[in-house]
């Protein structure tokens, strides 16, 4: 599990909201370093590139994530309830930070980096494998 310093965590939310309020490509190091009223070699103290930002944004995600998956599955409920659960917390949290969703779900992001193609396709493929997992134990279940 990664740990964030405050000031990356800063970093990450002020990515996520100029994203939200301007779009991906408006995701600058003069913009994150003019939001946060700080200068630009202090956010490449933390982060290398804008790259570095989105990994760490993806990577946040999916420990928010994986965190869900781990509460979801030690829990009593039917496998249906389960599916229910899971897409009900992900709709709450993609309403709650639309941008997420405009960066998991933007194939522009990862055309051309393989490290966020990587993370993303991680994410992508942990959520397929807890689904069909869940889907064959209401199977064998007759749900």
């Amino acid at each position: 599990m990664k740990t964030f310093t405050i000031r990356q965590k800063e970093i990450i939310d002020i990515s996520i909201k100029i994203i939200a309020d301007k779009g991906i490509q408006q995701l600058t190091i003069k913009n994150i370093s003019k939001d946060m009223k700080i200068s630009e070699p202090a956010i490449y103290r933390h982060y290398n590139s804008k790259i570095d930002i989105l990994l760490a944004i993806l990577t946040s995600f999916e420990e928010t994530y994986s965190k869900l998956i781990s509460e979801i599955d030690s829990v009593m409920l039917s496998p249906i309830k389960k599916i229910e659960t899971l897409y009900t917390s992900f709709f709450e949290q993609f309403t709650k930070n639309p941008a997420l969703t405009a960066i998991i779900f933007s194939e522009e992001i990862f055309q051309n980096d393989r490290r966020l193609s990587e993370q993303i396709n991680f994410i992508m493929q942990s959520n397929q494998s807890f689904v069909i997992n869940i889907v064959k134990i209401g199977q064998e279940k007759g749900e």
